[in-house]
């Protein structure tokens, strides 16, 4: 696509922040003269004569034998430092090999064409080795191929369980890279350090030597890149960190959607929003990117896109090989204008000269942040970027608070490799890939405390110690069992069956996935395409989908259970205390809702049968003092209690349906008065006193099922739910792990804190990652923040960017919220009074 034919500007009224990013001039160096003549002669060729000052330090290490971690931002070259030391030993050593590990299948493919035109005459010892790799090319990949590019999911369950068949590979790999480091965080993170040790120790059983590979990793900037890297792959790192690349002119706008509903302090949608946006973008000429959290925003997206006219294509995982090669294709070459793309575009590939990027929601980590950030303006091109807050609480504090991404240090990557439950799992895939000897230890475990855990495999009867030597014994592959990521390794393959009556897969999804995504009744969006879902078997492992014009939405719902199995590091606070849990979390999604598509209505709760699922974990634990909670029941600030509709409530029952003729006043259905509910148009817990909720105009009738709808339309978001939903969002901002990493759990009356209220934020892997405890030590800080952001919030009964979303997440809860964010934050206060009145009257 050409260059914008002219600039283009928001709307002032939605600009929160603005901030301008100077051009940067490059400082270039002539290639350095260690780097020998063949390998100058082939940078010659594609016009390199000079390289960044910081490549020049990054090969200079390189070529003196240490591991190097690059550290640079975006489109800063890092990808040349792993190049160049993998054509010097190509072009040198006949047999040397080289073992690329990227996160993304857009990735592989993009570096694979990239070292496929640097070295055409080893294109046959080029290759990619993934789960797209056809079956027929598995052999001759493992026979020929000197240069292999994978993932590293692929590298712990089809390359290194089938290590004897790769040996020539092991055997001679003297290089390993691992590309944009800095998404090895969290759980995903803490899985790939083990997969790396295990990588080390077969490389190290094939040629006889302890550190026979040298490892070169990139990363975008952080503050623990070196640490990271040594956590990663039990290695020391030289860190090269000082960018030199230069950059164009880039302009940064925080957007914040209009209030559309005063009542409510609703907000337009940010893919709403973004999109109108973009279709001023394109009409301009500026090729765009639209960035989005989850695989159903893109879709949403996609469809909003072409509402308002514009061509544009999604991306997630899920689509099929030849659909993404396409999108990518068309990115590159300019044809393809607008892409509505999760995180797998977020990385270092190549996709062009984007002119303009727009990150609907915060991307998880100021790293992933100024990622976007370096996805428009490419090759020093100028450039703008655009933030649109969702509204939640996360997005609507970093739009108020812009200095907590540009005046605050880029966040370090936290992993824990020695979270026991993801030692435990590497342990058993590393014993079934080879013995382990009397004098091994694994990873940062003594000699002593690996032999404690091979002997309880002993014990379990997987294992067997013979010839001062564990073995592997059971008939199982351990590596099918661990996932990287958290999700099953089992894929749910989507399929759509065609007016011919022939099914053809349209996609997949991982099974957890597939019980709130893909089951039977869901509407599915693919590429903006909707389809219903007609079936779901797991025992097959597929989905049957129908396409389908929607006129509803639907919504999976989840029934949860915890149980807390022993606690440590009580902390007492004046209106309660913290703690950090060992809790047993059971989840089951029980059913589904509908909703109309234009409306939003609700149109009713459907059952489903799935699986439930148990989680062992660690949790931070909160719990309100009784005298707390009963000094905001006396200032009316409790709505968590069993609704008590007085003494007369059955008198004005029956005089209110048989004002209404004992008729439903939503159906018209007629029956018996006591056939019939009488519901509260405004919800009873929003008032202070049971007097006002109980006035008739508040009242109606209505029939069961009436009732029930309308119940899900305006259930009461309780300040309980409301204070641990902006909590739970604000501490994996200032953790900056990834959102799904924590979630939330709350009890009004927890029976095992003798009924105490009680909020959990538990760990999405077992036995935890620490994060829990990080939580506990930065309290005071997140309740702070907390209280801030709904002090400064402007809504008046709750909103989605403080407490929740009136209507389907609740209505009321903001006073209630912040009374106990203020509890914990000032200590001595004990639910007093309060600017903002929980009184309906009052609340507009």
């Amino acid at each position: 696509m050409a260059q914008p034919k002219k600039s283009y500007r928001p709307d002032p009224n939605l600009i929160v922040f603005q901030k301008e990013i100077r051009a940067v001039e490059p400082a270039l160096v002539p290639i350095p003269p260690f780097i020998d003549a063949k390998v100058k002669l082939r940078l010659a060729e594609f016009g390199i004569s000079e390289i960044y000052r910081h490549q020049n330090e990054a090969l200079t290490a390189v070529y003196d034998r240490n591991d190097v971690v690059v550290a640079t931002g975006t489109s800063s070259g890092k990808s040349l430092c792993y190049q160049i030391p993998i054509l010097r030993q190509t072009l040198n050593s006949p047999n040397s090999c080289a073992l690329l590990i990227f996160p993304t299948r857009a990735l592989t493919q993009d570096q694979f064409i990239s070292l496929r035109k640097f070295l055409p005459e080893y294109r046959g010892q080029i290759a990619v080795f993934d789960g797209d790799t056809a079956a027929n090319q598995r052999s001759e990949i493992k026979e020929r191929a000197r240069i292999i590019l994978t993932n590293p999911d692929m590298l712990h369950f089809g390359i290194l369980p089938f290590h004897p068949g790769w040996a020539r590979f092991f055997q001679n790999l003297r290089v390993v890279v691992i590309d944009e480091a800095h998404i090895y965080r969290g759980i995903f993170g803490s899985h790939a350090a083990h997969v790396f040790r295990r990588l080390n120790r077969i490389c190290a059983h094939y040629a006889q030597t302890p550190q026979p590979h040298q490892y070169i990793l990139t990363s975008a900037t952080l503050s623990n890149a070196a640490q990271l890297a040594e956590k990663l792959t039990d290695r020391e790192f030289k860190l090269i960190r000082n960018d030199t690349s230069g950059n164009g002119e880039r302009v940064i706008y925080f957007l914040n959607p209009p209030i559309i509903n005063e009542e409510f302090h609703l907000r337009a949608g940010s893919i709403f929003t973004g999109a109108k946006i973009a279709r001023d973008l394109t009409k301009n000429q500026h090729q765009t990117l639209l960035f989005l959290s989850s695989r159903q925003s893109v879709e949403s997206a996609v469809r909003r896109l072409r509402d308002f006219d514009v061509p544009a294509q999604g991306y997630r995982s899920g689509y099929l090989k030849t659909e993404r090669r396409e999108i990518e294709a068309g990115l590159k070459s300019g044809e393809t204008g607008c892409v509505a793309a999760t995180n797998a575009l977020e990385l270092g590939m190549d996709i062009g000269g984007m002119d303009a990027v727009i990150s609907i929601g915060y991307p998880g980590s100021i790293a992933a942040f100024y990622q976007r950030i370096g996805r428009a303006g490419r090759n020093r091109r100028d450039a703008v970027f655009f933030f649109i807050p969702a509204q939640n609480p996360t997005d609507q504090y970093i739009a108020a608070h812009p200095e907590f991404i540009f005046n605050r240090e880029i966040e370090p990557a936290l992993i824990d490799p020695d979270n026991l439950s993801i030692l435990f799992q590497h342990l058993q895939c590393a014993l079934f890939e080879l013995p382990f000897g009397i004098d091994e230890k694994y990873g940062s475990l003594t000699l002593d405390a690996t032999h404690q855990i091979l002997d309880y495999f002993r014990t379990l009867g997987i294992a067997q110690f013979a010839n001062r030597r564990y073995y592997w014994i059971a008939p199982e592959t351990p590596q099918q069992t661990v996932s990287l990521r958290n999700s099953g390794l089992d894929r749910i393959a989507i399929r759509c069956e065609d007016f011919g009556g022939k099914l053809t897969k349209i996609g997949e999804v991982d099974r957890p996935s597939s019980y709130w995504m893909t089951h039977a009744g869901a509407i599915y969006f693919h590429n903006g395409k909707a389809f219903r879902i007609e079936k779901l078997d797991l025992e097959e492992n597929y989905a049957l989908a129908v396409p389908t014009v929607p006129t509803y939405l639907t919504k999976a719902e989840k029934k949860l259970q915890i149980d807390v199995n022993e606690t440590e590091r009580e902390t007492p606070f004046p209106n309660g205390k913290t703690m950090i849990g060992d809790v047993s979390v059971t989840s089951q999604v029980v059913s589904y809702k509908k909703t109309d598509l234009e409306s939003g209505e609700p149109l009713g709760v459907f059952p489903l049968d799935l699986p439930a699922e148990t989680l062992e974990t660690k949790s931070f634990i909160l719990t309100l003092s009784a005298e707390f909670r009963d000094s905001l029941r006396c200032l009316g600030a409790w709505t968590n209690d069993a609704n008590d509709y007085g003494p007369d409530w059955q008198k004005i029952r029956l005089s209110v349906i048989e004002r209404d003729g004992s008729r439903c006043q939503i159906c018209g259905h007629s029956d018996r008065p006591a056939f019939f509910h009488v519901h509260h148009k405004i919800p009873f817990r929003s008032f202070a006193s049971r007097e006002k909720a109980n006035e008739l105009e508040n009242l109606a009738t209505l029939c069961p099922d009436c009732h029930r709808r309308a119940e899900e339309a305006i259930q009461i978001k309780s300040g309980l739910s409301g204070f641990a939903n902006a909590f739970r969002q604000l501490a994996a901002l200032f953790l900056e792990c990834d959102e799904n990493d924590l979630n939330v759990c709350v009890e009004p009356a927890y029976a095992a804190f003798d009924g105490l209220p009680t909020v959990f934020v538990y760990e999405s892997i077992a036995g935890g990652l620490g994060l829990s405890q990080a939580i506990q030590d930065r309290f005071s800080r997140l309740i702070e923040a907390v209280a801030g952001l709904i002090e400064n919030c402007g809504c008046v009964n709750g909103c989605p960017g403080c407490v929740g979303a009136p209507g389907e997440e609740g209505f009321g809860g903001v006073a209630e919220a912040l009374a106990i964010a203020r509890g914990f934050r000032d200590q001595s206060f004990l639910a007093g009074t309060d600017s903002r009145s929980t009184d309906p009257e009052n609340a507009g």
